[in-house]
């Protein structure tokens, strides 16, 4: 799922302040199904999560920077970033913030494409769920770095011999753009090439200095 962080209600709020993550989605979705369905009035005491219209959540997501190769398979790895967010999700109702969310979602892609685009008409956000998570407590995790070898390996020397190690560095490259069978335009747009290259040269600097 497409998601970012920030706070429809405060978006100039800065990172220590509390914290939404909204997730797009199309509208049939089963994660927007259960979101949905804790929304409607449920029987319950007062105060209830469900009576409040709210349903728990977890999200993550991960990065590959890097596989890590030991001299033996138990000290192999990967360099990473990943983060896990634990709150409450709510089904986005009302007209304003799924616009808004859409937006953001857009231009956190492509930066400036919201407004190169046609803008939507009345029936196409209807096709489109957003979810709000308000988050409780969150989590990451990064590992960066080269192998950590075991002192008996590293005085083995016929293993050192016969074993390559080392990091093989991941990232995202973003390709060469593709037109569409009915583009007539004639150019790649600049914020377009503009955002691949700095994204594959931000994502290949990253994955290799994180290998030392």
């Amino acid at each position: 799922m497409l998601g970012f962080t920030s706070d429809f209600r405060n978006p100039e709020s800065s990172s220590a302040a509390p914290r939404s993550v909204s997730l797009h989605a199309y509208v049939s979705s089963r994660i927007l199904h259960t979101a949905a369905a804790g929304t409607r009035p449920a029987a319950g005491p007062t105060g209830s999560e469900e009576a409040n219209g709210v349903v728990g959540i977890c999200a993550a997501a991960t990065l590959l920077d890097g596989v890590v190769l030991a001299l033996t398979p138990d000290h192999h790895s990967c360099n990473y970033r990943s983060a896990v967010v634990f709150g409450r999700a709510h089904m986005v109702t009302d007209e304003a913030e799924p616009l808004w969310a859409m937006e953001r979602v857009t231009d956190d892609l492509i930066p400036g494409r919201w407004a190169a685009t046609r803008y939507l008409n009345a029936a196409e956000p209807r096709s489109t769920g957003i979810l709000r998570v308000d988050v409780g407590s969150a989590s990451a995790k990064i590992r960066t770095r080269s192998t950590g070898e075991a002192p008996s390996d590293l005085n083995d020397e016929d293993i050192r011999q016969r074993v390559r190690e080392g990091v093989v560095p991941a990232h995202l490259v973003w390709g060469e753009p593709m037109v569409a069978p009915t583009n007539t335009t004639d150019e790649v747009p600049r914020y377009i090439d503009e955002r691949m290259t700095e994204e594959t040269e931000e994502a290949n600097g990253y994955a290799y200095h994180v290998t030392k």
